[in-house]
């Protein structure tokens, strides 16, 4: 199954609206549904990041932004833990490198 990430500021064209209104998207298919899930922007590039071989450790520094601090860090830390459940219950994490 092929999965997409798409953040829509990327494809849209239109900064002004997604400044108001930034979305991604995630697109598969579930046999022969195609299916999507609208997303936080973060979660889509989190999701890309992944594809692309990045472990855990990244997508926190990734959510984290340059130059965080303690707490920066902590709160990403949380929020790639959310992400990932999102992932786990949405049944888009299939299989796992140790």
């Amino acid at each position: 199954t092929a999965l997409l990430a798409i953040e829509f500021a990327n494809i849209c064209g239109r900064a002004r609206f997604a400044q108001r209104f930034p979305q991604g998207c995630l697109v598969w298919r579930e046999g022969e549904r195609p299916t999507f899930l609208m997303v936080e922007p973060d979660n889509a590039r989190a999701f890309t990041a992944m594809q692309s071989g990045a472990c855990y450790g990244d997508l926190i520094e990734l959510i984290a932004g340059k130059d965080p601090d303690e707490a920066a860090i902590q709160s990403a830390a949380g929020r790639a833990g959310a992400i990932l459940g999102q992932w786990l219950s949405e049944g888009l994490v299939i299989a796992l490198d140790a």
